[in-house]
């Protein structure tokens, strides 16, 4: 979906978009609900919907990023993404834990309940929001689908510095993103399947987020941000392996 989610943003109405994602994965939200109420929620259900809620999303998260840079000035790029990481990261120290309380609880078609509540409130605060739409000034280059891509990669291919950059990232993200598959199932392998260990893990990572996206916020970054970059996945890489090689609660 990263190939054609450009091309989409670029075109589309942003807003829509984003409703139109938050849609997906509220209806998707329900079809699991039903599936495990009625007792017919198999593997393959999962395999499928993750997919659809994964390619949405992934439309709907280009969007965001996109539209930050038509909401705020250049020199507050860094900051802005940090708040919109904080964000995120906050919304982690509290989810995982408290999840790890309720599926005791209300089992998980109340947690999933609750997902589908939470699609409400954000379809409804997006209904009031203006976002800017960009303005396309190479409109020949964009004519055609096939073209479209092909002008993407020909003006990455024409930028060797964004090339390489990108290049190292999508390297870190392959290696970082195997790492994060295997987070759920070592831990909760280690710790006897216990929900709320898991929930307290993750948490505490939110609680780094958070404080790194802080200090982000007010610091800025550094003068040249490749250093900041690189040091950013030295600090992921070290934490990593420490993490896998542990077998502890405090450790983790």
């Amino acid at each position: 979906m990263t190939i054609v989610a450009g091309l989409i943003v670029d075109r589309v109405n942003r807003k829509y978009i984003i409703i139109f994602s938050d849609l997906v994965a509220a209806i998707t939200t329900l079809f699991i609900c039903y599936l495990y109420s009625t007792h017919q929620l198999q593997v393959w259900h999962l395999y499928i919907i993750a997919a659809i809620k994964g390619a949405s999303t992934e439309i709907q998260t280009l969007t965001y990023s996109a539209s930050i840079s038509l909401l705020v000035t250049k020199q507050h790029y860094t900051r802005a993404t940090s708040m919109n990481s904080a964000i995120h990261y906050g919304s982690i120290i509290i989810a995982p834990a408290l999840a790890g309380v309720l599926y005791y609880s209300i089992d998980i078609t109340g947690i999933l309940l609750i997902d589908l509540f939470t699609f409400i409130i954000a379809i409804a605060s997006i209904i009031k929001l203006h976002i800017p739409q960009p303005t396309i000034i190479e409109q020949s280059q964009y004519t055609g689908f096939w073209r479209g891509i092909l002008f993407g990669f020909h003006y990455l291919m024409s930028l060797p510095s964004l090339l390489t950059l990108l290049t190292a990232s999508s390297l870190f993200w392959f290696a970082h993103d195997i790492g994060a598959t295997l987070f759920s199932p070592m831990i909760l392998a280690r710790t006897d399947n216990n929900a709320k260990v898991l929930g307290s893990i993750s948490s505490a990572a939110g609680l780094g987020g958070v404080t790194g996206t802080l200090l982000l916020s007010i610091w800025g970054g550094s003068r040249r941000r490749i250093h900041g970059f690189l040091l950013g996945m030295i600090g992921a890489g070290v934490s990593k392996t420490i993490f896998g090689l542990s077998q502890g609660l405090i450790t983790w």
